[in-house]
């Protein structure tokens, strides 16, 4: 029988494991990884209480920089940081 740390262990191999594809919101990995979540919240017995099951929609609106034509500054980050700014009191999230 699995311990409560193997079984920790083996979900957050899953859900890190590469065909969950960094998990960006609206991809297939994604919603492999959703579809993941739910399967091991029904097998620990938990009732669903979001709008859909255990899922609830959030509307998102994706906006990406063309850094060749951007007159503002350069920014020089690693692949993967996520920066967050707020511009007019709407934060903004900065994935590159």
């Amino acid at each position: 029988m699995c311990s409560r740390a193997q079984k920790w262990r083996r979900d957050v191999q899953r859900l890190a494991a590469d065909d969950m594809e960094g998990r960006r919101t609206g991809t297939d990995g994604y919603r492999r990884a959703a579809a993941y979540v739910v399967e091991r919240f029904e097998q620990l017995g938990l009732r669903p209480s979001g709008t859909e099951g255990f899922l609830q929609p959030v509307a998102f609106q994706t906006r990406s920089l063309d850094e060749e034509r951007s007159s503002g500054p350069s920014l020089q980050w690693p692949a993967g940081l996520l920066l967050r700014q707020v511009i007019n009191d709407q934060p903004i999230f900065l994935i590159r």
